[in-house]
């Protein structure tokens, strides 16, 4: 049987890549998206073959549990089960928010705790009840952010909560909990500006290998194919000498 799987969020370029990466696995994914067109434009970016895979879901954002609860149902019509659950987020620069507007930041960090509550306590009472499911939460570490890479500490600690927390809950349902924070990967800038980046992240490893962002995604395959066991851990990934967020 194929594998199914629900994306929030994914209309961010992070999440985008993650779909296509389960998409290129085989999985049948529902991808949830706030307007029609960032859904189109994501399923005409997909090669033909992967395209009547990807089942866009238009949604607002979600905000009581009874608009999680309803989507969670209406996705389940659409792909008969949920295996798989990854919660899409955007890497913000959490500093830079607060310094620039204290009250919007407040309020941000409201909405993406809100998110990732609702939508992982609905999706685990579905899993629960056919006693089986993965959620995984991907995050990037810390520690980038002295090499200028967006950090977000006070989401990422919420978030390791939830997922030991939510780990506990679910672990008699054999529904598996887990983060994912990434290393550094290659961006998107001009050359001085990247040997600039790159001199930074020899705190890692001196000339360490920095690889494409969708590389260090890939590191997801590692919960998919051999998290079986795991639950409530946090499974740091990266080149040098990465060892948490």
């Amino acid at each position: 049987m194929r594998t199914t799987a629900f994306l929030s969020e994914a209309g961010s370029p992070v999440n985008q890549l993650l779909g296509r990466h389960l998409l290129e696995r085989g999985v049948v994914l529902a991808a949830q998206f706030l307007t029609e067109k960032e859904a189109e434009s994501f399923i005409q970016s997909l090669p033909v073959s992967h395209q009547s895979n990807c089942l866009p879901i238009i949604s607002d954002p979600i905000e009581t549990i009874a608009n999680s609860q309803q989507l969670i149902t209406n996705v389940i019509q659409e792909l008969s089960t949920i295996d798989l659950y990854i919660h899409g987020t955007n890497w913000k620069d959490e500093a830079a928010l607060r310094d620039q507007d204290p009250i919007s930041f407040h309020h941000d960090i409201e909405r993406r705790f809100t998110q990732l509550f609702l939508f992982c306590r609905s999706i685990g009472q579905a899993m629960a009840k056919k006693r089986n499911g993965r959620i995984i939460l991907p995050l990037l570490a810390d520690s980038l952010y002295s090499a200028g890479y967006p950090s977000s500490p006070i989401y990422n600690e919420g978030a390791l909560s939830v997922v030991k927390s939510l780990a506990k809950e679910l672990s008699p349902f054999k529904v598996t909990v887990n983060a994912l924070t990434l290393g550094p990967f290659q961006l998107d800038v001009s050359s001085d500006e990247w040997r600039s980046i790159r001199k930074k992240l020899d705190i890692y490893s001196l000339k360490a290998q920095v690889p494409q962002q969708i590389e260090g995604l890939r590191a997801l395959d590692i919960l998919l194919d051999y998290g079986d066991g795991m639950s409530g851990q946090n499974l740091c990934w990266g080149y040098g000498t990465l060892s948490s967020s």
